[in-house]
C-alpha cells in the first residue's frame, strides 16, 4: 500500500489526527484547570476536522465510483463504436453484393434478350420452312389433281392425291399450323372443301381424307366463324357427307359441326337452318350409332 500514490500521506493523516484527538482527551481528563480549558477549546476543532475527513473520504468514494461509471461508459462506447465499425462493413458488404448482384442482372438480361431473339429468328425460319413444305404439298397436290383430270380419273392418280391428302390431314393434327392452314383461301381451303364436296364413289377416301382435315381444323377456335360463313359449300358438304352411306364420313362431318357450334356466334344461325343442319341434327339424334347421336346431343345442348 505504501507504494500506491498518496497512500502513505493518508495514514498519517489519519495517525496524527488520532493522535491529537486521544492527547485532546487525556487533557480533558486531567486535573489541571488550565489543560482542560485547552483541551475544551480544541476539542470542537478536531471534531470539525474529523467530519471533514469523513465529508473527503464520502467525496473519495463518490470520485471512485464516478470513475468507474466513467470506465464502464468508455468500455461500452468503444463496444458500440465496434459494433459500429461492423455494421458499417456489413452496410458496404451488402452494397457490393448488391452491386454485383445489379451486374449479374444485367448480363441476364442481356443473355435474355439474345435468347428471345434467337428464339424469335429460329421461329421465323421454322415458320418459312414449314411455309414452304406446305406450299410444295399443296402444288403436288393440285399437280397430281391435274394429272387425274388429264387421265381420266385413274387409280394411280387418285392414289396419288390420295397420299397427298393424307399428309395434309397429319399436317392439320398441329395446333400451331391449323389457323394459317385454314387462311389460305385461295390454296389449301379451296383444295379441301373441293375434295370434300366429291360424291363419286371411286374418291370416297379423298373426300374423307378433306373431311378429317375440316374436323382437326374445326377444333382450333379462331377457324370455327370463319369456317361457318365462308359460304354455302362447307355445310353443303358436311350435310351431304352425314347423309351419305357412308360411316366415316358421317362421323367426320358430325364432329365437325359439333366444333363448329361450340363458338357462340354461329348457334343462332346453325339453329335457324331449319331444313339443314337442325333436320340433320334431329336425325342424327335418332341415330344408332352411339357416337353421332352423343354429338347430336352435344350439339343440342350448345344451342
Amino acid at each position: 500500500l505504501a507504494s500506491v500514490p498518496g497512500v502513505t500521506e493518508e495514514v498519517d493523516r489519519s495517525r496524527k489526527l488520532a493522535e491529537a484527538q486521544q492527547k485532546v482527551q487525556s487533557a480533558a481528563a486531567t486535573d489541571d484547570a488550565g489543560m482542560r480549558a485547552e483541551a475544551a477549546l480544541a476539542l470542537p476543532a478536531l471534531t470539525h476536522i474529523k467530519e471533514l475527513q469523513a465529508q473527503l473520504d464520502s467525496s473519495r468514494a463518490q470520485l471512485a465510483e464516478a470513475l468507474e461509471v466513467q470506465r464502464q461508459l468508455s468500455t461500452k462506447a468503444a463496444e458500440c463504436q465496434q459494433r459500429l465499425l461492423e455494421e458499417h462493413q456489413r452496410l458496404e458488404s451488402a452494397r457490393a453484393k448488391e452491386a454485383d448482384a445489379s451486374v449479374q442482372k444485367q448480363a441476364a438480361e442481356r443473355q435474355l434478350e439474345e435468347a428471345q431473339a434467337l428464339k424469335k429468328e429460329l421461329e421465323s425460319k421454322l415458320l418459312n420452312a414449314e411455309i414452304s413444305k406446305h406450299g410444295e404439298l399443296l402444288q403436288s397436290l393440285q399437280d397430281a389433281q391435274a394429272k387425274s383430270q388429264e387421265t381420266g380419273g385413274g387409280a394411280e392418280g387418285r392414289d396419288s392425291m390420295l397420299k397427298l391428302l393424307v399428309s395434309l390431314q397429319a399436317e392439320s393434327s398441329d395446333s400451331s399450323k391449323k389457323a394459317a392452314i385454314w387462311q389460305d383461301a385461295e390454296g389449301t381451303r379451296a383444295v379441301l372443301l373441293e375434295f370434300a364436296a366429291l360424291t363419286e364413289k371411286k374418291e370416297r377416301k379423298s373426300r374423307c381424307c378433306a373431311l378429317a382435315t375440316l374436323w382437326n381444323l374445326a377444333t382450333e377456335p379462331s377457324n370455327r366463324l370463319s369456317m361457318f360463313n365462308d359460304g354455302p359449300q362447307l355445310v353443303e358438304s358436311l350435310l351431304s357427307a352425314l347423309a351419305a352411306d357412308a360411316p366415316q364420313l358421317q362421323h367426320c362431318a358430325m364432329a365437325t359441326l359439333q366444333h363448329l357450334s361450340e363458338e357462340r356466334e354461329n348457334r343462332a344461325a346453325m339453329w335457324q337452318d331449319r331444313d339443314g343442319i337442325r333436320a340433320a341434327l334431329l336425325k342424327a339424334g335418332a341415330s344408332d350409332d352411339m357416337s353421332i347421336r352423343e354429338r347430336a346431343l352435344s350439339m343440342y345442348w350448345n344451342r
